[in-house]
């Protein structure tokens, strides 16, 4: 599978003052500098994205089904190599238009869902990568004050 040239998802809310983009979940630094990083530097920056982004679905799923979710890569031509995870990621995100993918793909969603439970799943999936990146954010760049 070919690696997208950014992470940019169009949604980007750093031209409103956001440190972390709602969107992507880059830092405003990061989206600013992307096109001048090097190729190692934006690996690191989609690792971190993926690694994130991995932890939320992890929490959010009650059960994958790796067997099964390994068998629906191999027939829709999905990277196995990204792991359980992203895999679940992908097949969410194509179940918005195909339902019967979560059922295939052994994916069981939260049982405390209202409405569209693959849409929540993924809302419920995007604030947690979210609050990932924001504390990841204030960890790795904010200085304390120091006490007076």
């Amino acid at each position: 599978m070919a690696v997208r040239r950014t992470p940019c998802v169009g949604i980007c809310s750093t031209t409103y003052g956001d440190l972390v983009c709602r969107g992507c979940k880059r830092f405003a630094h990061e989206v600013t500098g992307w096109n001048g990083f090097s190729e190692a530097q934006r690996d690191t920056i989609r690792m971190r994205l993926q690694e994130l982004r991995d932890g939320a679905v992890r929490e959010t799923l009650p059960a994958m089904d790796a067997d099964a979710l390994m068998q629906l890569s191999r027939e829709r031509g999905l990277d196995p190599e990204q792991g359980a995870a992203s895999l679940a990621y992908v097949v969410l995100r194509l179940a918005l238009n195909e339902a019967d993918l979560v059922r295939q793909a052994g994916l069981t969603l939260p049982a405390d869902l209202d409405g569209d439970g693959v849409l929540e799943t993924l809302q419920r999936i995007d604030r947690l990568f979210l609050e990932r990146s924001s504390a990841y954010y204030e960890r790795a760049f904010k200085t304390p004050l120091s006490p007076a």
